[in-house]
């Protein structure tokens, strides 16, 4: 996996083994047969201040296979009272820096941004 924004090169597992591995210590609170039903769901996230904290959260438990995400803002010193960010992605649109951050968990869940925020378009 190549992460741009490092400009790093990681090596790692193909999906399968790769989602066997990180999964298999959910399996006594969620059944392989929970998982498998769970990696076809999409879930929206409109609102990354508190809402990264749960689209984490998702990734981390992979509790489902598509993570949709809307914020209009950007990342602001101010909002670190709240959000767990790197500094040096103040500026950024709360939608990528959060499926940065997804990505790095789980590279194989899919993020959709909507850096327009939740609007009639992509409801």
């Amino acid at each position: 996996m190549y992460y741009t924004w490092k400009n790093q090169l990681v090596h790692i597992l193909d999906e399968e083994e790769f989602i066997e591995v990180r999964t298999n210590r959910n399996k006594y609170k969620i059944t392989q047969e929970e998982q498998e039903l769970l990696r076809t769901k999409k879930i929206g996230i409109a609102g990354l201040s508190v809402g990264r904290a749960v689209a984490t959260t998702i990734a981390l438990e992979r509790i489902a296979g598509e993570i949709r995400l809307a914020d209009m803002d950007n990342l602001e010193l101010s909002n670190l009272n709240r959000i767990n960010a790197p500094l040096f992605e103040m500026g950024m649109n709360k939608t990528i820096s959060v499926a940065r951050e997804i990505s790095e968990v789980d590279p194989f869940i899919k993020v959709k941004c909507f850096v327009d925020g939740l609007i009639e378009d992509n409801m």
